[in-house]
């Protein structure tokens, strides 16, 4: 979604270069997520043992996603909400509304990635979360 939203917005530089800058930001943004999230599965059981790692990368697409879908706007300004727009940006916008609620939310794993939780490994593969006071 935040590749196809940076897409759009790329088309839209020559008029609106005022946006490369954060353009360009958000592309990296995004391709060290994915090199992040490559080089981890890649490690056999990586992310088993480095939860919060994993779950800061779903944190951090969300983000991307959301500042890709604003770039995206502020690019095609208004056309974007016409009925018969074939850019898909609505259907993007919501469905990237969608992603920071989406179980487990993104809310309940940066509460996970804190300090304040101790993450136990229980046997191979569960893990039970401790809150710590």
């Amino acid at each position: 979604m935040a590749e196809r939203s940076l897409s759009e917005v790329e088309k839209e530089l020559g008029k609106r270069d005022v946006l490369k800058e954060e353009w360009k930001h958000q592309v990296e943004q995004l391709d060290d997520i994915r090199h992040s999230l490559y080089q981890g599965l890649s490690e056999e059981s990586y992310f088993v043992r480095n939860p919060r790692e994993l779950f800061q990368l779903r944190i951090d697409i969300v983000d991307v996603v959301a500042q890709s879908l604003l770039l995206e706007l502020q690019a095609g300004g208004g056309r974007g909400y016409f009925s018969k727009s074939t850019s898909g940006f609505i259907r993007r916008w919501n469905e990237g509304a969608f992603l920071p609620i989406v179980s487990p939310s993104a809310v309940q794993l940066r509460h996970i990635s804190s300090d304040k939780l101790k993450i136990k490994k229980i046997k191979n593969e569960v893990y039970l979360f401790k809150l710590r006071f």
